[in-house]
């Protein structure tokens, strides 16, 4: 079988795909495969889509905090900061 190319999708595109699954009441293999997806990004996209509704659970960082850098330096070394993303 031959690997597929990795493909790219926006926030957007993501967020209407998790819609369409809430909406519809389709599985959310049901949705991967109409939309020529693989169902373990979907899965991964909807789990996101409740951690960051505040639904997931309560260490899960949201797509916001993941994208903003949580760390302070002190001199030269890098030290997590989880107070920086709230």
């Amino acid at each position: 079988m031959a690997k597929r190319k990795r493909r790219f999708f926006t926030e957007e595109y993501k967020a209407e795909v998790v819609g369409l699954i809430r909406k519809s009441g389709k599985s959310v293999g049901a949705v991967a495969r109409e939309l020529d997806l693989t169902e373990t990004a979907v899965r991964r996209w909807v789990k996101q889509a409740e951690v960051d509704s505040g639904e997931g659970p309560g260490d899960a960082l949201t797509t916001a905090c993941q994208a903003t850098p949580s760390f302070t330096t002190l001199g030269d070394t890098y030290i997590y900061d989880p107070s920086r993303c709230s």
